[in-house]
Order: C-alpha cells, then sequence, then structure tokens
C-alpha cells in the first residue's frame, strides 16, 4: 500500500494555492509544448534601421551590423548620432548586406550573401 497524506489548507490560502498550481500546469502544459517542436527557423530579429539621412524604421533583418547597433543600443552604450556616424553606419550595413558572386572551379555561379 502507498502511503499518503493530507492536509488542510486555511481558507484564506485556498485562491493563492489554485492559481499557484493552474499557473504550474500551464508551464508543464507550454514545456511540453516547446519540446514538441523539432525546430523552429528564425530568420532575423527585428530592430531599428535607418536610411542614409537618418531616418529610422523597425524592419527584419539578419544584417549584423543593424543587429549588434540594437545591442549596443538596448545596453545603453551610445552611438555616434551625428550624421557622419549615421552614415558610416549605414554604409558598414550596405557592405554586409552586398551580394557576392564567385566563379567556382566547374564555372557554376555561387552567390554568397
Amino acid at each position: 500500500m502507498t502511503p499518503s497524506w493530507s492536509c488542510k489548507i486555511p481558507d484564506k490560502y485556498k485562491k493563492q494555492v489554485r492559481s499557484f498550481f493552474t499557473d504550474l500546469q500551464e508551464r508543464i502544459k507550454y514545456r511540453r509544448f516547446l519540446r514538441s517542436l523539432k525546430s523552429v527557423p528564425v530568420r532575423g530579429v527585428k530592430v531599428l534601421t535607418w536610411d542614409e539621412w537618418g531616418k529610422g524604421e523597425y524592419v527584419w533583418t539578419d544584417n549584423p551590423v543593424w543587429i549588434l547597433a540594437d545591442i549596443c543600443r538596448r545596453a545603453g552604450q551610445p552611438l555616434d548620432t551625428t550624421c557622419e556616424g549615421i552614415r558610416s553606419i549605414y554604409r558598414a550595413a550596405m557592405a554586409c548586406e552586398e551580394l557576392v558572386c564567385n566563379i567556382s572551379i566547374t564555372d557554376r555561379k555561387i552567390e554568397k550573401y
């Protein structure tokens, strides 16, 4: 026979105990759901980007320059917001987005990002 025990929860704590176990059950369900996913392809991050003149907008990107600038901004590290600083960050981002085309030994074009 399996030993069992029970205890009486005072009325003033029943609501808190019930919500705790409900939250716990929801977290366990969510964890099981996450484990059931084999892989979730995510490409890029939604970050603040801007054009050469400093007009900014939030877009999804996988450009390492925009992601690094966003990490610095969120960490509280000041970015060079002068006109020349914005243009240099923009030029670096555009260099990272440039498509590089190589010719392999078999004369097939290989495109790299």
